[in-house]
């Protein structure tokens, strides 16, 4: 076979396929003006009618609740406790008692210094009582002097009694200044007993632990004994 019908083949071969194409371009068109247009179905959606209201956001979450008006109630007094008398979450008022701390050495002390006390109110009574003993003899002695100095001066007494009046003057406002001082010494003892007895009072008023507000026991860390 010649190349010339070689070519003449392909070429035919060619427009063939080309107005084979072409038909089925136009038949599938054909069949899409013939089809029905496709249906649009309706969306399903849910419908909220909003309403303006105020809206509480929480979070869930563990923690521990306290509150920020809490009292601590702790004391200066260490000792046993005797008694607790409220539980946690028990409600309490203020000034009602919650606990009580063993007292009893402390009362033993302010009885000892009650009773030390009470010796030198009676040592106190004593000095003073010695003290204006002395003061009338020390006067009476001044007074004697003064008339002896006055016969002495005219020759009615002796230099040597007139001597003697002073050295027992000399001696009294010794002792009169002596008991002045210890007096002063036990005046100062019953002063410090005193404040011992009060620092003890208060101490005292520690080992009764009260609650100084109204509220509610939320935490209990002492128990009896």
């Amino acid at each position: 076979m010649s190349n010339r019908w070689k070519k003449i083949i392909a070429w035919s071969v060619v427009v063939l396929l080309v107005f084979t194409g072409a038909a089925l371009v136009i038949k599938r068109k054909k069949a899409l003006s013939r089809a029905e247009p496709p249906r649009v179905l309706p969306a399903v959606v849910d419908l909220i009618k909003v309403v303006r209201r105020p809206v509480r956001l929480t979070l869930p979450a563990m923690g521990i609740v306290s509150s920020d008006t809490s009292a601590r109630i702790s004391t200066k007094v260490s000792g046993r406790v005797t008694k607790v008398l409220k539980k946690e979450g028990s409600p309490v008022k203020r000034g009602e008692i919650l606990a009580t701390i063993d007292n009893v050495d402390l009362k033993t002390k302010k009885r000892n210094l009650l009773l030390k006390g009470a010796n030198l109110d009676y040592e106190i009574e004593s000095k003073e009582a010695a003290l204006a003993s002395l003061e009338i003899a020390l006067a009476n002695a001044k007074a004697t002097h003064a008339r002896t100095k006055e016969l002495l001066d005219v020759k009615g007494a002796s230099i040597e009694e007139f001597q003697a009046e002073e050295t027992r003057i000399a001696s009294i406002e010794a002792q009169v200044k002596a008991t002045e001082n210890a007096l002063e010494a036990l005046k100062n003892s019953k002063q410090m007993v005193l404040e011992d007895i009060k620092n003890i009072d208060n101490l005292l008023t520690y080992t009764i632990i009260k609650s100084p507000v109204n509220g509610t026991c939320a935490e209990k860390n002492i128990n009896e004994g």
